[in-house]
């Protein structure tokens, strides 16, 4: 007994200690297992807003750009706040909007398969904390709650399926919520006139926002430009969009017709020279010839895109008329 516990007592200890071969191994192991994780997820918010860039990002960023090059020092010395655009969130999809996307856009996050509605939701709300947090602190939270209140009446609240008509106004209202906030930035005032007690006496302030409200009624009547292509996706979901309600061809004529009229009625608001009179017109024929001509969605899609170029050259009159 006496000599098993003294063999025992003499027995060396455990190393608990690894070679220092195998703990890096096991460190570039777990780097790069966290490394795919996080551009799994992060890819997986990128597809979120992937389709945005096209109809959001590129032209509003132009939008407010311009306008800020555009802008009189007396517009900067009459406003006095530091703004932000708001960020963009999608909602996430229900059964009947999986459904949808599956024809539609099947590459999306959660047609894909790589985030269930649960994960999105929660990721959405994290999304809105963040974007009111940021908003708060460098401005444009007012154009923030407003994307959210919009985004809640569009997705939760059947805005966007009910009435082709609701849809696009809300849309356009969309759509242009982006504008101001982009154009704060580059001007790093606030273009709300109840921020200063006297800013709407400043012409100019009075200017952009004629200009903001003429670019919301041409949105709302040419927004249907992207649901031309997802016409089948839309009938599943039983959409009220307006090529579904309208029918195609009167929907298309009323996209050629209305491009071209406010291309015109757009010039003649900023009265820009032959340029842009020329930029704007030929963009808006091309995409009424091909709106009209080639109807397949592959088609609609490349239309949908030349008709995001028409709309940012029609954010670019204000500049085009000082250089031009």
């Amino acid at each position: 007994m006496s000599t098993t516990t003294k063999s025992a007592s003499q027995s060396p200890p455990i190393s608990l200690k690894l070679p220092l071969e195998q703990l890096l191994w096991r460190l570039q192991q777990e780097l790069l297992a966290t490394a795919t994780t996080l551009g799994y997820h992060l890819y997986s918010i990128w597809l979120f807003t992937y389709s945005d860039i096209k109809t959001i990002i590129v032209p509003k960023t132009t939008f407010g750009t311009l306008c800020a090059l555009a802008a009189p020092d007396s517009l900067n010395t009459t406003l006095g706040l530091d703004q932000s655009p708001p960020l963009r969130y999608r909602q996430p999809e229900t059964c009947e909007l999986l459904a949808e996307d599956r024809m539609n856009k099947p590459w999306r996050t959660m047609p894909s398969g790589r985030m269930n509605p649960a994960q999105a939701r929660k990721l959405m709300f994290c999304l809105y904390v963040v974007a009111a947090f940021i908003s708060w602190k460098i401005g444009g939270l007012t154009q923030c709650l407003a994307l959210m209140a919009l985004g809640f009446w569009y997705n939760d609240m059947g805005g966007a399926d009910h009435s082709c008509i609701v849809r696009n106004l809300i849309n356009g209202m969309g759509y242009i919520s982006f504008a101001p906030g982009a154009t704060e930035v580059a001007i790093g005032s606030s273009l709300l006139p109840y921020n200063r007690v006297g800013a709407l006496d400043c012409p100019e302030l009075l200017l952009f926002w004629k200009w903001v409200a003429l670019l919301i009624t041409v949105v709302i009547t040419t927004a249907h430009a992207q649901d031309m292509h997802d016409q089948a996706g839309d009938s599943v979901r039983d959409r009220k969009t307006v090529p579904l309600v309208m029918g195609d061809a009167p929907a298309r004529i009323s996209l050629m017709v209305c491009t071209c009229l406010w291309s015109v009625v757009c010039c003649l608001f900023w009265e820009v020279g032959a340029f842009a009179l020329v930029l704007v017109g030929s963009l808006a024929i091309v995409v009424s010839i091909r709106t009209c001509a080639l109807r397949t969605a592959k088609a609609d899609k490349r239309t949908f895109l030349l008709w995001n170029g028409w709309i940012t050259s029609v954010y670019m009159l204000p500049i085009l008329k000082h250089w031009f």
